[in-house]
């Protein structure tokens, strides 16, 4: 206990803690996210009974590792497939592979399925039985003439980045691939660093391979080994039963820690550590890369291409172009021509060769000596120098003039739209109305009565079950039946639940999501 007080003096006192022993500890990281104020984080091994958060060097926070096992937490898959034409022979393999995880799996599970080759392709999702996924890999079709491994495994884990799991729940990807890149890389390689470093980037999941038959790039597939999942080769079904049902039980025998920083974190990757004491030194345990999933992520940028010879001129922009900048020889003043129109233009502004100094606050004639010895034809004359700023003056005002009016316009436009559309996907289930696109003001009412705004033709439904509502948060969903429940991608609630876009809602009988 008194170690733990003075790690915290240190901490709180802004004191390195870095010059403290540290030791390898029996436990280590496998993934971690931060997603409603909490940062979450799973732990393989036998981690200790108490753990702390550092943030910034000086933020603490405490927690106690609970086996996931003891929990309601879904453990969330992505069956990321390889859909390339020496892939079918694997099917039933990996259909076994399927069914041994679901029969080993001690925790809800929800798998999604994603198709890749030539590219990446989101294929299915929300699926909680181990029949759904056989169905559709059954459905899948293994015609890309093409591997890219490394690029579409980068947009695998950028679609896993972008799309948070329910708060607390655990998120994997298994790729399944003969891990034959077609066609063959020119460096076997970069593309290998490339994928490593995709992985070691993506923390908020954890990585599996499955790779099937006796071929494949050994480069790419030691590559693709270096996530915090199980890395298994499989030879025969046995193999794939007995892969499945591994993945199944490491999941289940994750230790999960949830911490509440108390602080405003406002990028969309963090870095910090956990840390504990064992026989008397501080165990560090590094957190790199954590998805903050209450910021976006940058858009991606994409490399510049050459423009086609046809291509239409951009419009003008109001952005001010960069004053001319005189030549350095010239003692007289460069013309100028007039400024295209929407154009914001400055009179350039003379650079001295002299150190920059403080400003001085001198006037009268010993101002004057700072242009001595210059010719008096240097300058232009005062009746210039005020034309050109009323100039300036008149177009910055009109500028300003056409933003006001421009964005009163759109002001204007968009006030006449109030709230958030919202589009109805119904997955199970008979809506008594045909109406998809409902506007969100202050709150929606789903159940089976005529007087909701969603109404559906299910006997299980009570008249109003639901509330959908909006405040300064977003996008909220509470039951409001005693009797029928509300489920949010499958987790039962029991109060006013953020509702994102896409979420599965399920009432009684009836499944739907809501797109905005």
């Amino acid at each position: 206990m008194k170690k733990w007080i003075v790690l915290l003096l240190l901490l709180l006192l802004g004191l390195p803690v870095q010059a403290l022993e540290v030791t390898s500890g029996p436990c280590q990281v496998t993934s971690a996210y931060y997603n409603g104020e909490t940062l979450y984080a799973f732990l393989e091994g036998q981690p200790p009974e108490e753990m702390g958060l550092l943030l910034n060097n000086t933020q603490v926070a405490q927690g106690t590792p609970t086996p996931v096992s003891e929990t309601e937490t879904t453990s969330h898959y992505l069956f990321l497939m390889d859909l390339s034409t020496s892939m079918p022979d694997y099917q039933q393999w990996i259909l076994a592979f399927t069914d041994a995880l679901f029969a080993q799996e001690i925790q809800p599970v929800e798998v999604a399925i994603a198709g890749f080759g030539d590219r990446f392709e989101l294929l299915d999702e929300g699926m909680t039985t181990s029949d759904e996924v056989r169905r559709a890999i059954g459905n899948l079709h293994y015609d890309h003439t093409a591997t890219d491994l490394s690029g579409c495994l980068a947009q695998a884990l950028r679609y896993t980045a972008e799309t948070p799991v329910e708060e607390g729940a655990v998120a994997n990807v298994i790729l399944f691939t003969d891990g034959i890149p077609w066609p063959e890389q020119a460096d076997g390689w970069e593309e290998a660093a490339a994928i490593t470093q995709d992985l070691a980037q993506a923390p908020e999941v954890m990585f599996h391979l499955a790779s099937f038959g006796s071929q494949g790039d050994d480069v790419l597939l030691q590559a693709l080994s270096s996530g915090k999942g199980l890395s298994l080769s499989i030879t025969s079904r046995s193999d794939a039963e007995a892969g499945g049902t591994a993945v199944a039980q490491q999941v289940d025998s994750l230790y999960g820690l949830a911490f509440q920083p108390n602080m405003q974190l406002e990028e969309p990757r963090l870095d910090g550590q956990l840390f504990y004491q064992e026989d008397g030194s501080t165990v560090f345990l590094d957190l790199n890369h954590v998805r903050n999933y209450s910021v976006e992520l940058p858009e991606e940028v994409s490399a510049p291409t050459e423009e086609p010879a046809n291509s239409p001129e951009p419009e003008p922009t109001l952005e001010p172009e960069p004053p001319a900048v005189p030549e350095p020889e010239s003692s007289a003043p460069p013309e100028s021509s007039p400024p295209a129109e929407g154009t914001v233009t400055s009179e350039p502004r003379v650079e001295s060769s002299q150190e920059p100094s403080a400003p001085s606050v001198s006037s009268g004639p010993a101002a004057s000596k700072v242009y001595a010895g210059e010719e008096e034809a240097s300058f232009p004359p005062i009746w210039m120098i005020a034309a050109g700023g009323g100039a300036a003056v008149l177009i910055v005002f009109i500028v300003a003039v056409a933003l006001s009016q421009r964005k009163k316009r759109t002001t204007l436009k968009e006030a006449e739209v109030p709230g958030i559309a919202l589009k109805l996907e119904v997955f199970q289930g008979k809506p008594k109305r045909k109406q998809v696109v409902f506007t969100l003001v202050n709150s929606l009412t789903v159940g089976s009565a005529a007087s909701c705004d969603i109404v559906w033709n299910d006997p299980e439904m009570d008249g109003v079950c639901a509330r959908i509502f909006l405040d300064e948060k977003g996008v909220f969903i509470e039951s409001v039946s005693p009797r029928t429940q509300v489920f949010i991608e499958g987790i039962l609630i029991h109060g006013p639940n953020r509702l994102r876009s896409g979420d599965r809602v399920t009432i009684a009988h009836s499944i739907f999501c809501l797109r905005f």
